[in-house]
């Protein structure tokens, strides 16, 4: 039985806020802003590739001239929005007195560290693997191989948890047992079916 899970970051423990409060952060709709939002940089800073700065600074196309004018006060907005998916916390909590060794693997910036300190994820998680620290992203076989090299555990020791079909299907092929998170109820019952 499995005693160590690794949960993916945003919309599995936190609520991302890219979906909904970007867009009215820079006054537009999702479709308007994927149309003149750079492609690349944000994977970049996931990767650790690009500072901060050079994030903002690269967050549209090029060829669009826009720019983010006041980065400080868009900082504040994101960091403010951070919180737990509903009944996720909860679930931590239970999880972490039944002894499991938990584990987060996320694509996430530097960021991480105001999520981690707002929300107190110290109180649940042994550890983190980051994409800035170790410059791989899930879905890579890479990311998966650096994780379990950070976490010192075998694929088959580990249940990995992600809400991404794509991250939970690689993690499979690397040999981890995997769930998709859709919502906390359905996760409690596929870890009863998992562990």
């Amino acid at each position: 039985m499995s005693k160590l899970i690794i949960f993916d970051l945003m919309d599995t423990i936190v609520v991302d806020p890219f979906s909904k409060l970007f867009p009215s952060l820079c006054g537009m709709t999702m479709r308007q802003l994927l149309e003149v939002k750079d492609p690349e940089s944000w994977i970049l800073f996931e990767l650790g590739e690009i500072t901060e700065d050079e994030y903002f600074e690269r967050f549209y196309r090029r060829e669009t001239n826009l720019r983010l004018d006041n980065t400080r006060w868009f900082k504040e907005r994101i960091f403010a929005s951070y919180e737990f998916v509903e009944g996720m916390e909860r679930l931590l909590e239970e999880l972490k007195r039944s002894n499991y060794q938990l584990w987060v693997h996320s694509n996430y910036p530097v960021w991480f560290e105001v999520v981690r300190d707002r929300l107190g994820l110290d109180r649940f998680f042994k550890g983190y693997v980051l994409s800035y620290e170790i410059r791989a992203r899930k879905p890579d076989c890479t990311a998966y191989k650096r994780a379990l090299g950070r976490i010192n555990a075998l694929p088959r020791e580990c249940t990995f948890i992600d809400d991404r079909e794509a991250n939970v299907e690689a993690a499979r092929r690397f040999g981890l047992s995997a769930i998709l998170f859709r919502d906390v109820s359905t996760l409690v019952e596929d870890l009863r079916l998992a562990l």
